[in-house]
């Protein structure tokens, strides 16, 4: 059963992953579309000229590498008209849990015929009951960047 809860979920994020589940909350100002953005990874690294224009938080599925969320942190700058961006932090978020329990009935069933041929089910009670239950947590993957453009 783990191991089919397992494939739900690398199916699941497989799909967001090929389908680029990407979230943007984006405040700041817009420009007309620019076409390169330079990356910065460190505000020391950041020319005098440029000034924040807007603060963008990415979100994605935890299955999504840093580096694709980065990609579409890039696309979403192009959009706005940003000449850079100043990659803040990444961070895994806990957005919800997922519990599977399954159960059996230890009851017997017992067939017997009668003589006029019918078959019937003896159902013998043994009060028993075997239970299992996996709880995974759901997580997504956050990465907050500055968004920049020259003066």
């Amino acid at each position: 059963m783990k191991r089919l809860w397992a494939a739900v979920l690398a199916l699941v994020g497989g799909s967001c992953v090929l389908a680029g589940c990407v979230t943007h909350d984006y405040v700041g100002s817009s420009f007309a579309p620019s076409s390169h953005v330079e990356v910065f990874y460190d505000a020391s690294d950041v020319p005098a000229e440029y000034r924040v224009i807007g603060h963008d938080r990415a979100e994605a599925t935890e299955y999504m590498t840093s580096e694709q969320i980065v990609q579409d942190i890039i696309k979403k700058a192009q959009s706005v008209g940003a000449d850079a961006v100043l990659l803040g932090g990444v961070e895994l978020v806990a957005v919800g849990a997922t519990t599977n329990t399954s159960g059996e009935d230890l009851t017997k069933v017992k067939y017997y015929a009668t003589q006029d041929g019918k078959l019937h089910t003896r159902h013998k009670q043994t009060g028993k009951w075997t239970q299992s239950s996996h709880t995974a947590d759901v997580r997504d993957k956050v990465v907050t960047a500055e968004f920049l453009r020259k003066q």
